[in-house]
């Protein structure tokens, strides 16, 4: 067997044995937490509400790209905040935005939206950062 097919192999084995199928109960990465159920009060946001979160997360998209350090972390974190409706527009901007601070805070925080328990993915690798 040559080097290259040794290697393929341990990674293989080694993937397999930090995968979470083998990890003693109680270690390695917690499953993320079930989707919140609605309330039984909790009613679906009118046209109106959804045009004026869309227009807030946009202009906060922008601000990640402030000359203003508060201003990007500030918006940073109130999209956090808005989590979910606003990957979409995260995603995009991680992808399409010329302004590389934007790009680069738009996909930590699809990373984070993403991942909320905290866990970073890197390929077969999970990190508790801690």
């Amino acid at each position: 067997m040559s080097r290259t097919g040794i290697a393929c192999l341990w990674a293989a084995l080694l993937a397999l044995a930090l995968s979470p199928a083998f990890a003693a109960e109680g270690e390695g990465p917690k499953p993320p937490p079930p989707p919140a159920a609605e309330e039984p009060g909790e009613k679906e946001p009118t046209p109106e509400e959804l045009a004026k979160l869309n227009a807030r997360i946009a202009v906060l998209v922008k601000e990640l790209g402030s000359d203003e350090w508060a201003k990007r972390e500030a918006a940073g974190e109130e999209l956090l905040k808005i989590g979910k409706p606003a990957e979409s527009a995260l995603a995009e901007a991680a992808d399409k935005a010329k302004d590389p601070e934007v790009a680069t805070r738009a996909g930590e925080l699809v990373k984070k939206i993403l991942r909320p328990d905290g866990a970073e993915t890197l390929g077969i690798y999970r990190l508790r950062m801690q």
